[in-house]
């Protein structure tokens, strides 16, 4: 097992890098073969999130995430991962779908990153979308910062150079 690993798809439709919470390299026989180990090993990416959604069994914006961390670990090891969520509170991994809907996925992530790349030509940060589940998201303190109260006078002080206790 592994954690906090690095994976990447440089293919010109993903051009994708990001982050997994966790692979597990799990013997098998029908796995692949990995540098510097002997055997072969199945490849299973396990995220992380601490609550479970109330009314279906994973959260479709867990899945999409998940499934292009898959998307980069298949490229980079040759394989196709299977992929689970663990949620904290019900103490339980959830199989994602993937193998039975693959293309479905793929094209859901493909316009995703279609859309992100055209707000990024932008330059405009877009408005929040109602009803957006952003607790837990690693990105929400950049999306969402929060604001800090100041002193008028304090950044008076600052701007003339003196030193401001």
């Amino acid at each position: 097992m592994r954690s906090d690993i690095t994976v990447y798809n440089d293919m010109p439709e993903y051009d994708i890098f990001g982050v997994t919470d966790c692979i597990e390299f799990v013997r098998s026989d029908d796995g692949v073969r990995l540098d510097g180990y002997d055997g072969s090993f199945t490849v299973r990416i396990v995220e992380y999130k601490p609550k479970a959604p109330k009314n279906e069994e994973f959260s479709p914006t867990d899945a999409i995430q998940v499934f292009a961390q898959k998307i980069c670990a298949d490229s980079i090891w040759k394989c196709s991962c299977e992929c689970y969520i663990y949620y904290a509170d019900i103490r339980r991994r959830v199989r994602l779908p993937f193998d039975e809907e693959y293309q479905k996925y793929d094209d859901m992530l493909k316009k995703l990153l279609e859309e992100m790349r055209g707000v990024l030509a932008e330059k405009m940060i877009p408005q929040r979308k109602k009803g957006q589940k952003c607790s837990g998201c690693s990105l929400s303190d950049i999306c969402f910062p929060v604001k800090k109260k100041y002193s008028v006078k304090e950044l008076v002080m600052q701007q003339k150079g003196a030193d401001y206790p």
